[in-house]
């Protein structure tokens, strides 16, 4: 099946989800709907800014 460059899969647009404290309580309070990675099961991800604030600190570190 090929698929043309300005064909469109889907006609509604979505919003990137946003991690909060909410989000995380939301996951450990229904881990069965979060399988996959243990990370995501546990809690432990990212929050939404967080892991670009952490890439940018680590990219701009000059190297000795």
């Amino acid at each position: 099946m090929k698929h043309k460059k300005d064909k469109k899969i889907s006609e509604k647009s979505y919003n990137m989800p946003v991690i909060n404290d909410s989000t995380i309580k939301g996951i450990l309070n229904h881990p069965k709907f979060f399988r996959g990675h243990v990370r995501t099961a546990i809690g432990n991800i990212y929050k939404t800014g967080e892991f670009e604030k952490r890439s940018d600190r680590v990219l701009g570190t000059k190297l000795p």
